[in-house]
């Protein structure tokens, strides 16, 4: 048993190679705008990969040969193909937004809350009852907080923190 079990351990690693190898040989043939022979690179890595149940080299995050792989999916119904399929046509989950470091003030807020609207800083001022310069002054403060350069990324960010709906 422990001849057959060396054995097969050998085989695994030597398919997990020779699949790596592939898939990124595939990479490089998609640099040098070769996908037909990407793919074909895809096919054998997945023949390969299928004989031994060898996954981790197609679903590791950032894996090479990924594009010629969604190509190559599609037309195959092996059952490797239809976990692989599975796996990479779903899109990764995006990443959680980074929490803010320091909160924003109620007055941060609201101007926060005005510019969807597109309004100028005078009409942020006057529906706030402040002045220009004062509006000026949070959105200044804004950006920084945000880590953001405009208004268009502040409200994007401001989405993506759940602080606008």
């Amino acid at each position: 048993h422990a001849r057959v079990a060396a054995g097969w351990a050998a085989d695994t690693g030597q398919a997990l190679t020779q699949t790596e190898a592939c898939l990124l040989l595939a990479d490089l043939a998609e640099e040098r705008d070769a996908a037909h022979l990407a793919d074909d690179l895809v096919r054998r890595a997945l023949v390969v990969a299928g004989a031994e149940r060898v996954v981790r080299p197609f679903v590791t995050p950032g894996a090479p040969g990924q594009a010629a792989l969604a190509r190559v999916l599609p037309g195959r119904g092996d059952a490797l193909s239809a976990v692989l399929a599975e796996r990479v046509g779903a899109p990764e989950p995006a990443p959680e937004p980074e929490p803010l470091a320091v909160p924003l003030t109620d007055r941060e807020l609201s101007v926060l809350a005005a510019l969807p609207s597109m309004a100028s800083n005078t009409e942020i001022a006057d529906e706030l009852f402040v002045s220009v310069n004062t509006v000026k002054a949070h959105l200044k403060s804004l950006y920084r907080k945000l880590d953001v350069q405009t208004r268009r990324a502040a409200v994007a960010r401001g989405r993506s923190l759940g602080l606008l709906g």
